[in-house]
C-alpha cells in the first residue's frame, strides 16, 4: 500500500510540474505579446477600481505582534483620487496605525468570476494619516450614507492613504507596478 501512495504521489508531482512548465511558457508568450496594454491604460483601469470601489482590505503591522493584520474597511476618495476611510480609535488596525503608519489596501475587483484570479485588483501601499474637513466627510458620506449614523461619534476619524505606490493585476499577464502619479491627479489637490 505504501508503494502506491509514493507511486502516486511521484505521478501527481510530475503532472503539476508539467502545468507549472506550460504555465511558464504562456507567462512567457503573454509578456512578450505586442497585445499588452499601455501602462496607461492600466493605470485608468487600476484608478477606476479604487474610484469605483466600496470596500477594501487594509492592512497594517500589528502593533503587539509585528505581524500582518488584514481588516474589511468602508472605502472613497478624495478628490486627487486617494483612499479615504472611516475608522474607530477602538479598533485594532487604527491602534496598528498609530504605533506605526506604514498601510496597504487591496481593492478586490474580481466580483462573482468563476476563477478570482482572472479579475482585476490592485494594492496601493504608503502611509496613513489622519485627515479633517467637510469636503472629505461629504465625500465619503456620497458613497457611505449608512455612515452617517456614527461619523460624527467622537472614537471615528478619518484617515487617508498617503500613496508611494502600487501593484495592479489586471488579469493573467496584465501585471504592473504603478507608481503615485500614475494613479493621482495632484491639480484637484487632496483637499477634498
Amino acid at each position: 500500500m505504501a508503494a502506491c501512495k509514493t507511486w502516486q504521489q511521484r505521478g501527481a508531482l510530475r503532472h503539476t510540474q508539467h502545468h507549472r512548465d506550460a504555465t511558464i511558457i504562456v507567462m512567457a508568450q503573454v509578456n512578450n505579446s505586442k497585445e499588452l496594454p499601455e501602462k496607461a491604460e492600466i493605470a485608468t483601469d487600476a484608478r477606476t477600481l479604487v474610484q469605483r470601489a466600496f470596500k477594501a482590505s487594509l492592512a497594517t503591522l500589528d502593533s503587539a505582534t509585528g505581524c500582518p493584520y488584514a481588516s474589511l474597511i468602508t472605502v472613497a476618495t478624495d478628490a486627487s483620487g486617494a483612499p479615504i476611510f472611516l475608522i474607530s480609535t477602538l479598533a485594532r488596525h487604527t491602534r496598528n496605525l498609530v504605533e506605526n503608519p506604514r498601510a496597504s489596501i487591496l481593492f478586490d475587483g474580481t466580483g462573482d468570476l468563476a476563477d478570482p484570479l482572472q479579475g482585476a485588483r490592485v494594492t496601493l501601499h504608503g502611509r496613513a494619516e489622519t485627515v479633517s474637513g467637510e469636503a472629505v466627510k461629504q465625500r465619503f458620506l456620497s458613497s457611505h450614507p449608512e455612515a452617517g449614523f456614527y461619523v460624527d461619534f467622537e472614537d471615528f476619524v478619518f484617515w487617508r492613504l498617503v500613496l508611494e505606490g502600487a501593484h495592479f493585476i489586471g488579469g493573467f499577464g496584465r501585471i504592473v507596478d504603478l507608481e503615485p502619479a500614475d494613479l493621482l491627479d495632484p491639480s484637484r489637490g487632496a483637499e477634498a
